[in-house]
Order: structure tokens, then sequence, then C-alpha cells
């Protein structure tokens, strides 16, 4: 749904109503929002919202549309803070506007127990709950999820005992009345209102034009938001304007270096797409940081250089780190870096074991005294396992080999022990760790290792396309298809099973855009084409994560988190791989769109 003039002209009856406490004409009507305005039942809410004010709402319900209106505008007058807003500027002040449509009787024991689509789901920023206790309501509206970032019951009903000031282990213990209710929301934007569904605009449609706005305010984002040292802003709370990670209370400024290497590569995809030098240079100071963090060790090829971050020297991070530097070698023609990526050569194939296992780290705290992990036993590398490292590390020595900046006698070494790491990754793994593994698979780095060693002829291996087919159509398997939910957004998410929440996962994307390429490469049409087919719809649904000047409406600094990426669509923070992750997805998707 999209603005009309009679849906433009209610919001500028609140307006004008705020602003100089005129009365709303008794000729507005709610219809003209595509609502039944029933007064037993539609209860409204305005919220004002401002950067850099904490939000301001109010509700009621009363007999009429209007009366409703002027009685929830009059308390919004008289609150204390109305003050430090504005309302006669609509590009400063936008007006949130949510009214009950639906309402029916809840029960927490079914909403708790099934994850099925029926009468009885709690669906976050869909549906929302109305809990009445001692001839008094609450109400917790389908959008308070969106300012919360509330993703499951738990967090929602957490919330209204706090609103209702209870105490006790649950809230079962108090007599309270629960309905499940369904809103309208509409949010203005500048002169426009937007219909939000789930707390959302619509998405745009998908074109190029589309994923190149996204993709371009994205790498923006991440590269002016980059501290001196060459960091990115590696957590971001939206809703409390927060750097603090939630993951890490007792370490506030956690910073992880792994992720610090995903976000250079995703400065050099954008550069690769626009050619922005801006972005090289952001890409240059980035990888300074890296090599700061080095460390030096003996190998049998030679010194052997890795990643030593917060007392750990992890696979991934000198894997990631080494697929950044030598895309950024490519594009540069740079050779700051030729030494470090050489000895980040040596280290990743030393950590190779004779069954071709990669052991996860060569430095961690807990083990060895917190010195180098040489021999582990086998139960220390099942503790020592990532999914994710091998994949990173062998990108990385693909880009490495392939771009020429191996000698001929280690890149041959190189080979061959990958190799002997990708049979170990197709044949052993899943044997050996059988319990690690999920229905839905995630390893998107490594399909895209795969696809990368593909371009070397001495690299070629059915078995190893065959994992990247298979992965692949695991996940198509496991993205909701349109129509096949009550929730349109749902088109194009990833669950575990169905009837779970559906995510937009643009790393996910990375691994398909990956399946897609290496069957184009090998000629196989019936594959690409499916997995072309998958690609578009996750293309569709991805835009919802995207932080854009329409959507920031629940975020107290526009500013700072526009164009930022979301992992999940009503998620509160943001990280430098959630941007990384959907860029790079755009970046390589975007020669598939007609121009």
């Amino acid at each position: 749904m999209t603005s009309t003039p009679l849906s433009i002209a209610i919001f500028q009856a609140i307006r004008e109503t705020l602003i100089s406490g005129k009365e709303i004409p008794e000729t507005l009507d709610a219809h003209d929002l595509g609502v039944v305005f029933q007064p037993s039942l539609s209860q409204l809410r305005i919220t004002l919202l401002e950067a850099g004010q904490p939000r301001l709402r109010s509700g009621g319900r009363r007999a009429t549309f209007p009366a409703t209106l002027q009685a929830v505008c009059k308390r919004l007058r008289q609150r204390p803070r109305f003050s430090e807003f504005d309302p006669s500027d609509p590009m400063r002040c936008r007006i949130l506007l949510e009214i009950v449509v639906q309402e029916r009787e809840a029960d927490l024991a079914k909403m708790a127990e099934t994850e099925t689509f029926g009468p009885h789901r709690y669906e976050p920023g869909i549906t929302g709950l109305k809990a009445s206790l001692e001839g008094k309501s609450h109400y917790y509206l389908p959008t308070d999820a969106v300012f919360l970032g509330h993703r499951n019951l738990k967090s929602t009903l957490r919330s209204i005992a706090r609103a209702l000031k209870l105490t006790g282990e649950t809230l079962a213990e108090h007599p309270i009345d629960f309905h499940l209710v369904e809103s309208r929301a509409f949010v203005t934007y500048e002169q426009n209102v937007l219909f939000l569904y789930r707390g959302l605009p619509p998405p745009p449609p998908l074109n190029r034009e589309t994923l190149e706005r996204l993709l371009d305010a994205s790498g923006r984002w991440m590269r002016d938001h980059m501290r001196e040292d060459g960091r990115f802003l590696y957590y971001y709370n939206l809703a409390n304007d927060s750097e603090k990670d939630h993951f890490h209370p007792k370490n506030p400024s956690y910073y992880n270096i792994v992720r610090h290497s995903g976000g250079v590569f995703g400065l050099l995809r954008f550069y690769e797409w626009c050619e922005d030098p801006s972005y090289l240079e952001a890409a240059k100071n980035a990888l300074i940081f890296v090599e700061e963090q080095c460390r030096s060790h003996d190998t049998p090829w030679g010194e052997g250089r890795y990643v030593f971050y917060n007392r750990k020297g992890k696979l991934g991070g000198t894997g990631l780190a080494l697929t950044a530097l030598a895309l950024y070698r490519k594009l540069s023609k740079d050779t700051r870096f030729d030494e470090l990526m050489t000895g980040m050569a040596r280290h990743i194939i030393s950590r190779i074991l004779p069954d071709g296992e990669m052991i996860g780290f060569f430095i961690h705290p807990r083990f060895h005294g917190g010195g180098p992990i040489e021999n582990p036993t086998r139960k220390e590398q099942a503790k020592l396992f990532s999914f994710y490292y091998p994949g990173e590390a062998l990108l990385g020595l693909a880009f490495f080999v392939q771009e020429g900046f191996a000698d001929p006698e280690l890149a041959a070494t190189i080979r061959e022990k990958a190799r002997l790491t990708l049979d170990f990754i197709i044949k052993i793994r899943p044997k050996r760790y059988p319990e690690l593994y999920s229905s839905l698979p995630s390893d998107a780095w490594l399909m895209q290792a795969i696809e990368a060693w593909h371009d070397d002829p001495e690299m070629r291996n059915k078995a190893w396309n065959r994992f990247v087919y298979s992965d692949a159509q695991k996940m198509i398997d496991h993205m909701y298809q349109p129509g096949e939910t009550p929730y349109p957004d749902y088109a194009g998410t990833f669950r575990t099973h169905f009837g779970a929440i559906g995510n937009h996962q643009g790393n996910r994307g990375e691994g398909l855009v990956a399946a897609y390429h290496l069957a184009k490469k090998t000629g196989e049409r019936r594959q690409a084409n499916k997995f072309h087919k998958a690609l578009m719809l996750l293309a569709s649904s991805l835009p919802q994560t995207s932080v854009t000047p329409e959507s920031c409406y629940p975020y107290p600094n526009p500013e700072k988190c526009i164009g930022s990426i979301r992992f999940k669509s009503n998620q509160k923070w943001v990280q430098v791989d959630s941007a990384q992750h959907t860029a790079c997805f755009y970046a390589r998707l975007l020669p598939l769109l007609k121009k």
C-alpha cells in the first residue's frame, strides 16, 4: 500500500493538531488507511520519532476514529517531553500511527509449544499481545518488536512483565487475560506516508538499480565509520546508539579479527564494482592493521606468518586475511604485503595434518599453555574444530596461487595440501564430526573456495563440485517459497525446519552464488538455472535487512545506521560482517541482472 492523498491528509491533520491543538476534522475516516475502525477493538497509538530523542508515544480508544486521534494527540501535547519534538517539520519529526484491527484469545501454553502456522502462533512484528490484569490492559503492539528487537515470545513476555511491574518466576502465576492482536501501521517519510509490514516498509522491486543503491549505501557505511587505525565499526546497536557488543558484556570494546578481514574483503568487492579509490585506500589501512597483529614461526617451507589477536591464533583469522591480501594485491598492484602473503600461505599449509584435517587454532589460551599447538590429540582437534576456518583458508590459498603470487615450488605444495584438505572435508569430516552438522548448510566460504579453485585446471574435481551443488540444494530445500506461509515476507528466507521463523541471510547467498557460477563454468545448465531462480528469490527478500532512510524510523541516530545491514529483519543490532556478507552477495549478483 502506497501513499494516497487521503492517507496523507490524515497525517497532515495529526500534525496540525499536534502543532496548534486544533480539532481533528470529523470527516476523517480510517477507511482511507484501509482500516475499519471498531470502537470496542481499535486501540490506536501515535508515536513521535526524531533523531536524538527517545520516542514519545501515547494511545487510546474512543467512540470514533477522529475522537480517538484527538484524545491521543491531546495526551501527547501534555507530555513533559513534547517540547523536544517539532511536528511542524515533516523532514525532522516522523509520525507512526498503529491501529489494532484484530483480537483473539491467546493460549500461552499453545503459543509456547507450537512452531506451526495457525491461530495460536505468535509472529514477531505481525502479532502483538494485549495483557489485561485487574481491569487494566497493556498493549504490546506488533511494531514494539521492531523497536525492541524482539524475535521470540519469551522476549515479548519479559517486556510485558516489566511494563506491568510484575514479580514472580512466570506470568502464569498472575491472573492475566491474554489476547493476540494484529494491527495496521503507518509512518511518515518526508511528505509521504508509508504502509508498514512487520514494522518495515515493503522492500523495493528487485532490479539492478535497487541493488546498486543498497550496495552503495552499505559500502559507504562500512568505509565512513572506520577508525583511524584501520578498524571497522564492528558492532552497533541501532536501538540505543551504542557500540557495546552485547555478546561480550565483560569486554565492551571487543573486536573480532576474522570479521575484520571479512570487512576488508567487502571493501575490495565494492572497489571492484565502482572503482572508487577511497575503498582501495580504506582496505589498505585495514590491512596494515592486520599486518601489525602478525607473528612469525618456522615452517618446513620458510618463515610462516599468522594473525594473533585476543590471545588467539585462528586459522580463519589468517585464512581470511590472506584472501583479502591477495585480492588487494590483484586490484592495486601494490607489492607492500607480498612477503606477508607468502608467510601466511606457509603458515596455513603447516596447519594441515597428514589426513587433511586443518587445525582450527595455532594459539589458544586454553590449550598447550597458550603456546603453539603442534600435535593436537584427536580430542583436542575436535575442540579446536571450526566449520568456517578451512573454507576461509582454502579461499585465501586459491587466490594466492591463481594470481601468481606464489613461486612454482610453493604453489605446487599448496595445491597438493589443498587437494588433501578438500578430500578430507568431503569424505572424512562428515563421519568424524557428524554431531556438528546441521540440516541447513552454512559453509559458504568453502563453497566459494571450491568455485575459486576450479579456475585452476590442476584443481578440478567432480566430487568437490557435487559437494557445492549438494549444499546449495539443501539451502534451497530450507528456503521458504512464495505462498508457502501466511507471511509473504518469508519468501526467500531460510529456516532450520518448516514452521521456524524465516531468516534473511546474505552469507548463505554467497554460497548459492558460488554454486551458480561453478555450474556455469562446468556447463551444467540445469543446475545453474535452478540456482539462478533461488538467487533471485533470495535477492528479493534481502533488502528487508537494509537500514534505509525510509526504514530507519525506530532508531535515535539515523545518520549512523543508514546503510548498515542486519542479519535478521527486525534485529536491533548490526556487525561489520552482516554488511559485508550481504554486500558481497549483491556485488556478485549484479552482473546477472539486466541494466
